[in-house]
């Protein structure tokens, strides 16, 4: 349990032997997440046309604040973009109308916690025509 706690200590054959410890204190756990994101029914979309519904899976189920971005490649995470999405469904799933870069290309969807960790790519890529 998260809080401040002190360990104190006493000698068996001779109460008069005490020591208490400075203070230690304990944050809350918080779970590690992973994600996965799922392939949309389209994988091409004309740029700048609106939004794109993007989802995918959180887990183990939890409310944590995530966020996703287009990117043009799959292996150098991207440093600006991101968009928030919502965690739905009991907090197994992440969902997000996604904005639809304005330039054509080939991109792939990132998600990560806002704070920028557990970050995931996807496997397929969208066509930005």
């Amino acid at each position: 349990m998260a809080g401040t706690y002190y360990v104190w200590a006493e000698q068996i054959n001779d109460v008069s032997i005490q020591a208490v410890s400075g203070a230690i204190f304990v944050s809350a756990s918080v779970a590690a997440i992973s994600y996965t994101v799922n392939q949309p029914a389209s994988v091409s979309i004309a740029a700048g046309s609106g939004t794109l519904a993007l989802n995918g899976g959180v887990s183990p189920p939890q409310s944590t604040a995530t966020q996703i971005a287009f990117s043009t490649s799959n292996t150098v995470r991207p440093t600006t973009g991101w968009q928030n999405a919502a965690i739905i469904d009991n907090n197994t799933v992440w969902a997000i109308y996604a904005t639809v870069p304005a330039s054509a290309g080939t991109y792939y969807i990132w998600v990560e916690t806002t704070s920028g960790t557990n970050a995931v790519v996807s496997t397929f890529s969208i066509q930005v025509t």
